[in-house]
């Protein structure tokens, strides 16, 4: 699961077998460690919510928790498509923009690209 974050704007990218992980288990989670313990990384999960009404987004003790409402998780997982996204008033007039979307595979590879688990990008040809 890859984690972009700039300015007040987070996008996580997810592979098939990401998406479905989490259309099986109702939740993904990942880590990027800073250190060798545990409080020394940056966590961030994506959960399916029963009790949630729209996407959002929490950040408490290294971990960021997005939930996304249990409809709209089953629908995204389970269909072609490509996003779920929402914004988040954060106060002093500053939106936190969130999206979670498929990976797909780039329609120029370059050398470097993992394109392994990716989805079929729909401006392919094939």
């Amino acid at each position: 699961m890859k984690l972009l974050m700039r300015n007040d704007s987070l996008r996580l990218r997810l592979t098939q077998t990401e998406v479905d992980r989490f259309a099986a288990a109702g939740v993904l989670e990942d880590a990027v460690g800073f250190g060798p313990t545990d409080d020394e990384g940056l966590v961030y999960r994506i959960r399916r919510d029963e009790g949630a009404t729209t996407l959002s987004a929490d950040l408490l003790n290294n971990q960021i928790d997005i939930r996304i409402p249990a409809a709209e998780a089953t629908e995204w997982t389970g269909t072609k498509k490509v996003a779920i996204e929402a914004q988040k008033d954060i106060g002093n007039g500053r939106t936190l923009n969130i999206l979670i979307e498929k990976d797909f595979a780039r329609l120029k590879p370059r050398r470097s690209d993992d394109v392994v688990d990716k989805f079929p990008n729909p401006r392919s040809e094939s």
